[in-house]
């Protein structure tokens, strides 16, 4: 009895201890997001969205339409873009966007210019914020930048188009084209696209040694998050007044409210995967 009594005390103090140290890590995680002004940032991303939405899915397309694939591909990747960008609970935003991103791939070379530079400005606005999370003090240089912003302006939707032809093919086999779980696969591979993408900006555009396996992580865990936003925001939407409120002008605040949610979730992942790589 004395035995199992001190094993049962020694058990106890090992899982208290494991208590404190999981409470001190949330703590340290809400300080640092605090320190941060992660909901400030997050506001200011919010406004510089709206403004690099559009060109972002133009230089998307453009990049892409070199390969014949993403011709037929087009518009799947379009609807697999907009259900993570903007939930159909806004779907009115979703017809919005895609007018201004077809009108946006006629523009002129010096407007295409200019749409490409709202892009990449945002993109160093999130490297900045990123820097800051990890604790950089020396940025990229100028060269060196840019190249990080082209790579993930191109290859952002080379892993999309490539997650979409992925799930094309194999559930176009006549053995899984009728199984009941195509749908579930249909969702599984562009979410595992979009966690790549997420893994990506964490290990790339902070000018840190970042651990690919923590970025993995936090990809992984964003993802999984924004599933979970997105059914809890269409829930809200569905039974929120905001039409009557705000009536034909509702769908600006309903995209509003979802571009900031998603930039809180995109830099709290940021934050966990600095935690647990450690910062300088």
């Amino acid at each position: 009895m004395d035995e199992s009594g001190e094993d049962f005390a020694q058990k106890e103090v090992v899982l208290t201890a494991r208590v404190g140290r999981a409470v001190e890590k949330v703590r340290r995680f809400a300080k640092n997001c605090q320190a941060d002004r992660c909901q400030m940032i997050a506001g200011a991303l919010t406004l510089q969205t709206l403004f690099a939405l559009v060109p972002g899915l133009t230089i998307a397309y453009l990049s892409l339409s070199t390969f014949e694939t993403s011709l037929a591909l087009s518009r799947s990747m379009e609807n697999v873009i907009f259900s993570y960008v903007v939930p159909e609970s806004v779907g009115k935003a979703q017809e919005y966007l895609r007018q201004f991103s077809d009108q946006a791939q006629t523009l002129s070379i010096p407007s295409a210019v200019l749409l490409g530079i709202t892009a990449i400005l945002m993109l160093n606005t999130i490297e900045q914020t990123f820097n800051q999370i990890w604790r950089v003090t020396a940025p990229r240089t100028g060269l060196r930048r840019l190249a990080v912003y082209i790579a993930l302006l191109t290859l952002g939707p080379l892993l999309l188009v490539l997650g979409l032809s992925i799930t094309i093919y194999v559930f176009s086999l006549p053995y899984l084209s009728n199984l009941a779980g195509s749908q579930w696969g249909l969702w599984i591979l562009p979410f595992l696209t979009s966690a790549a993408m997420y893994t990506l900006a964490y290990w790339v555009i902070p000018n840190a040694l970042v651990n690919w396996r923590h970025a993995l992580l936090g990809g992984l865990g964003v993802a999984v998050i924004f599933e979970v936003a997105r059914f809890g925001f269409a829930l809200v939407m569905t039974y929120s007044d905001m039409a009557v409120v705000y009536g034909a002008f509702a769908v600006l605040p309903g995209l509003l409210l979802w571009i900031y949610i998603s930039w809180l979730i995109i830099l709290a992942g940021a934050e966990l995967v600095a935690e647990i790589g450690g910062r300088e």
